[in-house]
């Protein structure tokens, strides 16, 4: 539902009003040409429920406005913003994650990047989006991940997306010596990624049980909370091929978030006051 990307675990990240307002936009998005539409007071209201100031709220329409990340339609009422960002796209296709896999024939993808050779802000950028990607970096340096995915040419367009250094070199192994196999698929710690996901599907779907129906402000904070959570643990996966992982755990907190998403939007719309169907055509401005 609601969404931000962090790491694969069950701890509940902050929501600031930045955040909070795109997530609301990208729920209720119709596409461009059914644009949903909330007004000053609906984003006042939802900041409310999370404990965000009107002043933090203002300050975040203004900012993202001036980002073109929401556009005024008319007086106090916003669209989503008609700009392209990576992140965004990652987080919206959470639904599609495990097309995303190939069968694997043993050969590894690998980036090789020094934090001397780029300032600090690049080497941040450049380790935030290798991560992501699910490569894992070995005692020597090297970084690596199962080709199991689209390819390299499509791995480095995702990588500089994100914010990688232009310098990163890439490339394809073919094959690793069998010591380096062993050691290449122990950079994933399988126990930790798939009881990850076993208690967030547990979590997730009592609180299915609590919030189904409901309309109240706990429920709508639980639903933004727990549903970004589950998200954020989706697109952080590093889908690995089988062999190396059970793909079951990460199909089934898929599924259940298909549904987690359906009920936290219902739940929003109810607290909000917003028609969960058919979206508002945006006003000409």
């Amino acid at each position: 539902m609601m969404t931000i990307i962090v790491d694969n675990s069950n701890n509940m990240p902050s929501l600031d009003a930045r955040t909070l307002i795109l997530d609301l936009f990208a729920a209720f998005d119709g596409g461009p040409s059914h644009a949903r539409i909330l007004s000053t007071r609906d984003l006042l209201r939802a900041g409310d429920l999370m404990d965000l100031s009107p002043t933090a709220v203002r300050t975040a329409i203004t900012r993202l406005k001036q980002d073109g990340r929401i556009r005024a339609v008319d007086r106090g009422r916003y669209s989503q913003g008609e700009g392209d960002d990576p992140w965004r796209r990652r987080i919206d296709g959470w639904r599609e994650v495990l097309s995303r896999r190939r069968a694997w024939d043993g050969g590894w993808l690998m980036a090789a990047a020094r934090p001397t050779s780029v300032s600090r802000a690049s080497w941040r950028g450049t380790v935030r989006a290798l991560e992501v990607e699910g490569f894992r970096r070995t005692p020597a340096g090297l970084w690596l991940r199962p080709d199991n995915l689209e390819g390299i040419a499509s791995t480095r367009h995702r990588l500089l997306d994100y914010g990688a250094a232009p310098t990163l070199t890439t490339g394809r192994l073919t094959a690793l010596d069998e010591a380096s196999i062993q050691d290449a698929t122990g950079l994933w710690n399988r126990t930790r990624i798939e009881t990850a996901n076993a208690q967030l599907l547990r979590t997730l779907s009592d609180s299915l049980d609590r919030i189904d129906g409901a309309s109240s402000g706990a429920a709508a904070r639980e639903a933004i909370l727990l549903g970004r959570a589950g998200v954020r643990a989706i697109v952080r996966d590093p889908l690995l091929p089988d062999g190396m992982i059970d793909e079951a755990g990460l199909r089934a907190l898929v599924a259940v978030m298909i549904t987690y998403d359906r009920v936290g939007k219902a739940v929003w719309s109810r607290v909000l006051g917003i028609a969960a169907g058919e979206p508002e055509r945006p006003a000409v401005s």
